[in-house]
């Protein structure tokens, strides 16, 4: 198909007028220059022999967003995107579906969310909970931990899909408080480092804040680690907690924490319990337009050549360094 045939999708936002607003006043977004902005990136993809990605409006506005619409910046990241998935395969595959039986026994536990509500400036909530899922039970009844990271990667793409996430970024909790030498066993410094690298210079999400509570004495080392592959903007966003919620409230809306994250004289707004967040995720991750998008992205038509990349005349370092935001 030659570069612009066939590609009438009508994009239509999602957006209220705020956060429209807001996409135009920080990320460069203009209604009048924003189909030929998708169609630059888009041109851009299809010419690579090496690259296969899809190009509708609706997946490549989010890789424009994250890097402010410049041209450059968003090849990088799709290209970083499509990197990781290639060379993954044990986090990304075609098994892997938002309503794939273990996926969704995996969310059940309650060991990852994303809370339904936005905050006043229209962040979302993602809150890392890997102590709720017992490792030693996994390995027994599935045989790898790959599955609990290939559930992670499938909530991250699950979570791309939403505009506010794109425009307004997220809100990172890290409870460390159930977590233990049996979490230690997949949350080890390797891990880490290819997480820090896929969530910093793959995916089209803006990190507005990464707070980390309750965290046992044992993973210092580990968060110390992770310190040295963070981005300066990143690592000025970090916040270490301690096992005190109060300092947490300051950064992050109680409207936006489960029932389980409050002092018991609280009673204003809030995400609902623990279980009732989970069930809003199944709910979510099992509608026909989610289930359609991430089977798609895993389905193997779309990846990077890489011996074919690696010959490739097109200086790509000269758009490899990046301002994370």
């Amino acid at each position: 198909m030659a570069a612009g045939e066939g590609y009438n999708d009508k994009f239509q936002t999602k957006l209220n007028k705020k956060w429209q607003q807001k996409a135009k006043d920080e990320l460069h977004e203009d209604d009048k220059e924003l189909d030929g902005a998708v169609q630059s990136l888009r041109e851009w993809a299809l010419q690579q022999q090496w690259l296969n990605t899809p190009t509708d409006t609706e997946y490549l506005i989010r890789f424009l967003r994250v890097r402010k619409y410049s041209q450059l910046a968003a090849r990088s990241t799709l290209e970083h995107y499509w990197t990781a998935r290639t060379k993954y395969k044990d986090w990304y595959n075609s098994g892997v579906s938002s309503d794939n039986p273990v996926i969704l026994d995996l969310l059940k536990s309650g060991f990852y969310l994303f809370t339904p509500g936005e905050d006043s400036e229209g962040r979302r909530l993602i809150i890392e909970r890997p102590g709720a899922l017992r490792v030693e039970e996994v390995l027994k009844k599935y045989g790898t931990v790959d599955v609990i990271f290939q559930a992670v990667m499938c909530i991250w793409d699950v979570l791309n899909m939403d505009e506010r996430v794109q425009v307004n970024g997220f809100l990172l909790l890290h409870d460390g408080t159930m977590s233990d030498t049996d979490t230690a066993k997949s949350y080890n410094m390797s891990t880490m480092k290819r997480c820090m690298h896929i969530f910093q210079k793959a995916y089209p999400t803006r990190i507005k804040g990464l707070h980390v509570y309750g965290l046992p004495l044992m993973f210092d080392a580990l968060l110390r680690f992770c310190k040295t592959l963070f981005s300066d903007k990143i690592a000025n966003r970090l916040h270490v907690h301690g096992k005190s919620m109060v300092s947490v409230y300051k950064y992050i809306d109680q409207s936006l924490l489960p029932r389980e994250y409050l002092p018991d004289c609280y009673s204003g707004e809030c995400a609902g319990t623990i279980a009732e967040v989970v069930d809003n995720m199944v709910q979510h991750f099992t509608k026909p337009d989610v289930i359609a998008h991430i089977r798609d992205l895993n389905s193997g038509k779309y990846r990077i050549d890489l011996e074919l990349k690696a010959k490739s005349d097109v200086p790509s370092e000269s758009y490899r360094k990046l301002n994370i935001d």
